[in-house]
């Protein structure tokens, strides 16, 4: 069965196109001068209850893949737009790639979406992927 931590850094480690700089453990606590870059947070899992003498079940394994793609105010809004969804593209071709076993014991589901994400103060650009599998 996975573990949330192997499911996490099985995240991480995650090869995206486009990317340039993964974080190894969790989000950057000052803003990021490497970008495109990567990071996992807000991980969690849900697992049934134990019953006499039985484990709950598989658990349900969940993170949030971000993946900052440059700082907003660099007023280049329309080539940063399309840099972000570009970059919605890799993210799914990325996932679509796990084969089983790769991320937990069952291949992922996610939710992709753009948006702005802030590190240290400073928003960014954002691709905000929610990732999902049972382990």
């Amino acid at each position: 069965m996975t573990t949330l931590r192997s499911f996490v850094d099985n995240l991480e480690a995650l090869v995206v196109a486009g990317v340039s700089y993964r974080y190894p453990s969790g989000p950057p606590a000052a803003p990021p001068n490497i970008l495109p870059c990567q990071y996992v947070r807000f991980p969690n899992l849900d697992e049934g209850q134990l019953v006499f003498g039985e484990g709950g079940g598989w658990p349900v394994l969940r993170a949030t893949l971000v993946i900052l793609e440059e700082a907003v105010p660099q007023d280049a809004q329309r080539r940063n737009f399309d840099r972000t969804v570009d970059m919605c593209d890799s993210v799914r071709a990325a996932l679509q790639g796990c084969i089983r076993n790769t991320l937990a014991d069952s291949k992922p589901t996610w939710r992709i979406s753009t948006g702005v994400d802030t590190v240290g103060g400073q928003a960014y650009w954002a691709v905000v992927a929610e990732v999902e599998a049972k382990g």
